[in-house]
C-alpha cells in the first residue's frame, strides 16, 4: 500500500519556528533513509556471501561497501541537521527579536504526511 508524501522544501518556511520544523522533518526523513541504505548493504553482502562464493570477498566490498558507507555519511548528516535546528533555536532567535522583526498575521502551518 503506497502512501502519498508531501515534501517541504525551503520555499515553504516562513517563521523561525517553520525552519525549526523543517530542518527536524529532513532530519527524521533522512535517517529512515539511511538505516534503509544500511539494511540493505547487509543484505545484498549476505546474498553475494551465499550465491556468489566463487568471486569472494573482493567483488563483495567493492558493491557493498559504497553503499554503506553512503548510510553512514548520512547518519552523520542527520546529527548536523539536529545540530543546526538547537542552533538556530538558542543563538539567533535573540537577535532576531532585537532586530524589531515583525511576525506573520497568518497562522500558517506546515503539516507533514497524511
Amino acid at each position: 500500500m503506497s502512501k502519498m508524501i508531501r515534501i517541504a522544501t525551503i520555499d515553504d518556511v516562513e517563521t523561525d519556528e517553520d525552519l525549526v520544523k523543517f530542518l527536524q522533518y529532513n532530519r527524521k526523513m533522512m535517517l529512515v533513509f539511511a538505516r534503509e541504505y544500511a539494511s540493505s548493504a547487509a543484505e545484498l553482502g549476505a546474498m553475494l556471501k551465499v550465491h556468489d562464493k566463487r568471486s569472494g570477498v573482493r567483488r563483495r566490498h567493492k558493491v557493498v561497501r559504497p553503499i554503506a558507507l553512503a548510510a553512514g555519511v548520512m547518519i552523520l548528516i542527520c546529527r548536523y541537521m539536529s545540530l543546526a535546528a538547537k542552533r538556530f533555536q538558542v543563538e539567533y532567535a535573540p537577535e532576531i527579536e532585537a532586530a524589531g522583526r515583525r511576525s506573520r498575521t497568518g497562522n500558517r502551518t506546515i503539516r507533514f504526511g497524511g
